[in-house]
């Protein structure tokens, strides 16, 4: 659902409509926000809670490479080595 910031301010009762789907607002014919139920914001906060926990151990290991003098991402001296390794890395 799509609706005018100026109409959801008429309307408010439309944000009842925002727990069965998210409503986009729009603000000069552009998106501007997203309204969506407390339980889907919840949920979305919990994945990139876990993608941030997940990605702790690759950050400390660079962090660590980093204080130990080395580049994180490993030596570029041979250029294409290097990109071998990026790519392997993805």
């Amino acid at each position: 659902m799509t609706v005018t910031a100026s109409n959801l301010k008429q309307h408010f009762h439309l944000l009842d409509e925002a727990r069965r789907e998210p409503i986009t607002v729009t603000k000069r014919g552009r998106p501007y926000v997203v309204v969506l139920d407390h339980e889907t914001y919840q949920q979305l906060k919990e994945q990139e809670s876990k993608k941030t926990q997940e990605n702790i151990p690759t950050l400390r290991k660079k962090l660590d490479a980093l204080l130990e003098g080395q580049s994180a991402f490993g030596s570029i001296d041979d250029p294409v080595a290097w990109q071998r390794r990026q790519r392997d890395e993805w």
